[in-house]
């Protein structure tokens, strides 16, 4: 009796520690700063923003917010989005890939800091011309 009874406990403790994961754990920690980094965007979320990017860097939080709608990003969620790893660094996120002529993204440069935290100092629009156009 004893032995079930701490066959039982055991499984209980393993499925509630199962239960208790980060859903973005084994995932890259530079993308998923580059997502939460979009989505705080896409949300208007100051707070979010200012957490995972640098101080002082090229446009500050309230600038992305009122560059959503130039970007045409506005009314775009996260999952509108394709994110690609352009380097080591740098990621795009590509939307709007209906326009045969040209490619949209944004672009989103993370980095580590000395106390081993991934911020994104760098955020902005790139338009590209399809290879085919040219």
């Amino acid at each position: 009796m004893k032995k079930v009874t701490l066959f039982l406990m055991t499984a209980l403790f393993a499925f509630l520690l199962s239960g208790c994961r980060d859903e973005d754990e084994g995932r890259d920690r530079r993308l998923v700063a580059a997502e939460d980094m979009l989505e705080a965007i896409l949300e208007e979320d100051e707070r979010e923003m200012k957490d995972l990017y640098l101080k002082g860097a090229y446009h500050t939080p309230e600038e992305l917010i009122s560059l959503k709608k130039k970007w045409g990003i506005d009314n775009l969620e996260l999952k509108d989005f394709d994110f690609q790893e352009e380097s080591f660094y740098v990621y795009r996120a590509y939307y709007d890939q209906d326009d045969q002529a040209e490619r949209k993204a944004i672009v989103l440069r993370v980095r580590e800091t000395e106390d081993d935290r991934i911020i994104v100092d760098f955020v902005d629009q790139i338009t590209e011309k399809n290879k085919s156009d040219e």
